[in-house]
């Protein structure tokens, strides 16, 4: 079950983990947190975000003030569907 393919799912399941550990904030900033749980590059990690915020599932900045979150839609899903 592990492989590229797979670590957009385990990206995205990380970013819930950490959401929801942080409920009241809806945003965190933990990049490094969500690269290691998920087991990827630090550096690859904008490559799986921009492709999970280009699914709507989450939104984020990388830049200035520095967050993370689900949208609406990324907070109905547990994972992301296998191709």
């Amino acid at each position: 079950m592990k492989g590229d393919g797979n670590s957009f799912n385990e990206v995205f399941v990380a970013i819930k983990k950490y959401c929801s550990m942080q409920k009241k904030l809806a945003k965190i900033d933990c990049f490094q947190s969500i690269a290691r749980d998920a087991r990827i590059p630090v550096d690859k990690l904008p490559l799986y975000l921009n492709h999970l915020q280009d699914l709507g599932l989450i939104k984020y900045s990388m830049d200035g003030e520095k967050f993370i979150h689900l949208t609406s839609f990324g907070n109905k899903h547990e994972s992301l569907i296998k191709d």
